[in-house]
């Protein structure tokens, strides 16, 4: 059975509290619709970015988006019939299905490290984007910021994918920092992206774009979900930051593909698909990351 998860955005005006779990106490007026006091709402965006002071973005607006933690079992249609009864309340800015079970259709990586160390060529003259813009190729010429001595100092990257090797040769080191280590996938596609931007310059293998970056953090959009993963890594980038956004949907998910509409006051609302992911894409926009 696919994974799904289920995610509210209630307007902040509706919630009473917030506990040390992240879990989410609505106003007493509002839990009693019986309906609303069935499940329990957990926060998927940590205090210490909704106290973030931005001029540019009310980070309090992010205040309200959770998960509901029974819905995570429910069969497809019983979410979808979910969806349709909470996006009716008007206190709901929005109500949508999160797919999660979304394993990318790429091989899992083995330990073997040993022959990794002395079985890997030096893949780097293979490695045409880094070089600069010819009649018949276009790359990026990284090569001429490194020959400046500019390798990535000062910057820290974040990456959100099915899952990494963090052990791999190429990729080992403090600096490469795991930020869901509650799950184990040691994922090919998301070990690729990060050796494309952070491999070490040892001789064999690829060489990261920004090799010398201070850090790279890589987050799982499993089990917790994307959204869960942004707000997680968002806490660690600053303006001038990176985040490899690097997200597709895979198969045919009933109405993920349709904006969510709601009425308010007779007027209709079209609301945006995955309106999480979007709220924290506008953060890190306004941080300039």
């Amino acid at each position: 059975m696919q994974k799904h998860k289920f995610i509210i955005k209630f307007n902040k005006s509706v919630i009473h509290e917030r506990k040390d779990n992240n879990k989410l106490i609505l106003k007493p007026t509002i839990l009693k619709d019986e309906f609303l006091n069935n499940f329990n709402y957990y926060s998927i965006v940590d205090d210490d970015l909704l106290t973030m002071k931005n001029q540019l973005i009310n980070c309090q607006n992010l205040t309200g988006i959770c998960y509901v933690e029974e819905a995570d079992n429910l069969p497809l249609d019983e979410l979808q019939r979910l969806a349709d009864k909470i996006n009716s309340y008007d206190f709901v800015e929005y109500a949508y299905i999160e797919h999660t079970d979304t394993s990318p259709p790429f091989r899992q990586l083995l330990d073997n490290k040993t022959e990794q160390i002395y079985n890997t060529p030096n893949f780097n003259p293979l490695q045409g984007y880094q070089g600069g813009t010819t009649s018949n190729h276009i790359g990026i010429d990284i090569e001429y910021a490194w020959s400046l001595g500019i390798v990535g100092q000062g910057l820290r990257c974040a990456d959100i994918e099915g899952g990494f090797y963090f052990e791999h040769v190429n990729l080992q080191r403090k600096s490469f920092i795991n930020l869901s280590p509650e799950y184990p996938l040691k994922n090919e596609h998301g070990t690729a992206v990060a050796g494309i931007m952070y491999a070490k310059d040892m001789g064999l293998g690829i060489k990261g774009l920004v090799h010398g970056a201070d850090t790279f953090y890589g987050v799982s959009e499993a089990p917790a979900g994307r959204v869960n993963g942004i707000a997680k890594a968002l806490k660690y980038l600053r303006a001038g930051d990176v985040f490899i956004y690097e997200l597709q949907s895979m198969g045919h998910v009933i109405n993920m593909s349709q904006p969510i509409t709601k009425k308010r006051f007779g007027i209709s609302q079209k609301k945006p698909l995955m309106p999480a992911l979007l709220s924290l894409w506008r953060l890190a926009m306004a941080l300039k990351i």
